[in-house]
């Protein structure tokens, strides 16, 4: 038996069909990374509030461990799913963008220096990742230190909480000149890898500290 779909989903189905030439595999990905989202937190209650402040939707009610408000929720996924759905790149795609072949961009994956998600058809490489030094240098990784940040990445954590942290100016990070920098800045003009993990870890385990035991690890070497 086959179920008619329903008027919202062609609704909304039409709307994308206005927007783009492929609606069904716009609708696919959306479907993922809301799957993603609403997969159960490990994170404690005040760790998801923060992190909820940190992307411009304050919701009282995650003190409790309730859901979002109509409201909210819709605030967080127009931030966080558009702009990540758009923006991160399949192996394939990423592979072409730093000329290098795919198998050597799976072994960079598998080895932890580059950090992916998987958001229903495979994995998604986000292109904080990336970085051009100027308009004639090739696209490159962030570099070495990147795989200390992959370490410090959780499981659990957001892929859109992860690029906002990793793109957002932080007075903790300042270059040469005395300027805020982001983190993933302060990665690629090839300075240590620690307070960055720090700030990562901060906001999405709740405690900076689990960044030293990554440090002395085999996985970083390198």
């Amino acid at each position: 038996m086959t179920t008619e779909p329903t008027p919202e989903y062609e609704r909304l189905r039409a709307a994308l069909a206005r927007l783009s030439d492929a609606p069904d595999e716009t609708l696919h990905d959306l479907a993922a990374m809301l799957e993603l989202m609403a997969e159960p937190s490990r994170l404690a209650p005040m760790t998801r509030y923060l992190a909820l402040e940190w992307l411009g939707a304050c919701d009282s009610s995650a003190l409790d461990n309730r859901q979002l408000r109509h409201r909210d929720l819709l605030a967080v996924i127009c931030r966080m799913t558009a702009i990540d759905v758009v923006t991160d790149l399949n192996v394939d795609d990423c592979a072409r963008l730093l000329n290098v072949g795919r198998p050597q961009l799976v072994q960079l994956i598998n080895d932890g220096r580059v950090w992916t998600y998987n958001a229903g058809r495979g994995p998604r490489v986000p292109t904080w990742q990336l970085v051009r030094d100027s308009s004639e240098d090739p696209i490159r990784l962030l570099g070495g230190p990147l795989s200390a940040v992959v370490a410090a990445i959780p499981d659990s954590a957001s892929p859109s909480l992860v690029r906002r942290l990793m793109t957002t100016e932080s007075s903790a990070l300042k270059d040469a000149a005395g300027r805020e920098t982001t983190p993933a800045e302060w990665i690629a003009q090839g300075n240590s890898p620690w307070p960055v993990m720090a700030i990562l870890l901060r906001f999405l385990t709740g405690n900076s500290d689990y960044a030293t035991p990554l440090l002395f690890t085999r996985r970083l070497a390198g």
